[in-house]
């Protein structure tokens, strides 16, 4: 993620260490969270907003939603398949 947040890219290298740890739709999923926040984060600058509100129980609700979500796929067993490239690793 460091080096995704300082320019914007990765090495080849830097995705092959990701997916280690992580499936490729979970590391696809992670650059859209963090794509997603960048411009939230960025408008947020812009318009000069200066706090956030406090929604009680939205980390409950998201938590949920997420769990929910990923047993879901494991019922239906979905996998995504790796991009050229990324065999082996």
């Amino acid at each position: 993620m460091d080096e995704q947040l300082a320019t914007n890219t990765n090495e080849v290298t830097t995705i092959k260490s990701a997916l280690t740890t992580l499936s490729y739709g979970e590391l696809v999923e992670v650059f859209i969270i963090m794509g997603t926040y960048r411009t939230f984060a960025s408008v947020a600058k812009g318009i000069r907003v200066e706090e956030d509100f406090t929604a009680p129980g939205l980390g409950d609700i998201i938590r949920t939603i997420v769990t929910t979500n990923y047993l879901d796929n494991k019922k239906l067993n979905i996998t995504l398949s790796e991009p050229a490239g990324f065999e082996g690793s």
